[in-house]
């Protein structure tokens, strides 16, 4: 998942105790102040993060695994041939072909295209729990006319990422990558392979429960692959309903891979739209399934399929 839930269970849905963050890095690593996310968060701070995810997702080993889910395919664009058809409205099928970045451009295809559809044009635009920031990254490329998009993110580390492949913040170039179980290899980044900074994007390290903005405030919010790593996904979704206006569109993800470690068996799902009160969203025909890859380290691969759906939610 684009989130940093597949593998914890986190708090989205409600506020927890925010622990200190995680100091230090490599030596010779420093990650530079960025101005345009002030207002959401000062140095390093972080708002209700849960101190488990945080903790977990501090290590070496899951950023690896997050990165090149994530942004292999930016930063090393030779070593992965283009994945094939990306096509918005054709559902994929439980079969990989190992090129990262894939999940998270069929996304950004696919919402262009349902708000298209809509004749939506947000100009703010919310994504929760956004892992490393490829989505946001994704979003700014597909929303060019959007002011203002919000990247929300409980992991410390991996909003120290997103700061660096979104804002700019400097760092040695070194990016983690599965390897062995017990420890990733590293890489180098070539200069001309970083993303140029995304000033649009602001990076907030914080739940859905406590994003700093107002009610019914963004027009459009996506939440992908942590509906199944939550322990109350109706909470969840109630936060996120919160954040959008009437009129809006929600985005949701999810395999739908319920263990009772995340989420306990009364909370299951079979379908994203259990969470979905027919009486307040419209979701049409605004559904597709989209193959999801992660690599844990060189001897390990999942391979899952999103139910990704649109759903808009009604003015009453």
């Amino acid at each position: 998942m684009h989130s940093s839930m597949r593998e914890s269970k986190s708090s989205f849905g409600s506020p927890t105790t925010s622990m200190t963050p995680p100091q230090g890095g490599c030596a010779g690593q420093r990650d530079s102040e960025y101005s345009h996310a002030a207002d959401l968060s000062t140095k390093f701070s972080q708002i209700n993060v849960p101190t488990a995810s945080a903790e977990r997702y501090a290590s070496p080993e899951y950023a690896a695994t997050y990165l090149r889910a994530e942004w292999a395919d930016v930063l090393f664009p030779g070593d992965y041939e283009a994945s094939g058809e990306l096509d918005s409205a054709m559902p994929d099928e439980l079969g990989g072909d190992g090129c990262p970045g894939r999940f998270y451009r069929r996304l950004g295809l696919i919402m262009s295209s349902w708000a298209a559809d809509l004749d939506l044009k947000p100009d703010r635009i919310c994504d929760v729990g956004g892992g490393t920031g490829r989505m946001a990254f994704e979003i700014a490329t597909h929303f060019p006319q959007a002011s203002e998009i919000v990247f929300v993110e409980p992991s410390y580390n991996f909003c120290k990422w997103a700061r660096r492949l979104l804002a700019g913040a400097e760092f040695d170039g070194w990016i983690p990558l599965p390897d062995k179980l017990t420890r990733p290899t590293y890489r180098f980044v070539a200069e001309g392979s970083l993303p140029k900074p995304v000033p649009r994007v602001q990076i907030c390290n914080a739940t859905a429960h406590v994003v700093p903005r107002p009610p019914a405030y963004f027009e459009l919010v996506s939440c992908l692959n942590v509906v199944d790593r939550v322990d109350d996904p109706a909470r969840l979704v109630a936060d996120l309903t919160g954040l959008l206006r009437p009129g809006g569109l929600l985005v949701l993800a999810s395999p739908l891979d319920f263990e009772e470690q995340f989420t306990s068996r009364s909370r299951w799902l079979g379908d994203l739209r259990e969470l979905l009160d027919p009486a307040s969203w419209d979701i049409g025909l605004r559904e597709v399934d989209v193959r999801y890859e992660f690599l844990y380290y060189r001897r390990r691969m999942s391979l899952y399929l999103s139910q990704v759906i649109g759903a808009v939610l009604m003015d009453k």
